[in-house]
């Protein structure tokens, strides 16, 4: 049995992506950091949003479709 709908975990996956965009943006403004760590707390923090972003690009294709329909979906559901 299925407990996700396609569109259901795309949200769930963006809501992933904006909590790590929070951490590593809070990450970069504690103090006492390198410049090399704030560096790659920066680039991590960037991918987020790109990863956020591709995410609801995904969510705007699937609304193209019948959502409803969850085939295939059994191995995402264990996520």
């Amino acid at each position: 049995m299925n407990l996700f709908k396609k569109n259901d975990l795309v949200e769930i996956a963006v809501q992933l992506e904006d909590k790590g965009f929070k951490f590593y943006d809070a990450a970069v403004n504690k103090p006492n950091i390198s410049d090399k760590v704030k560096d790659i707390l920066k680039h991590l923090r960037d991918e987020e949003s790109k990863h956020r972003a591709t995410f609801l690009e995904l969510r705007n294709k699937i609304d193209l479709f019948d959502l409803k329909e969850t085939k295939g979906w059994d191995e995402a559901v264990m996520y």
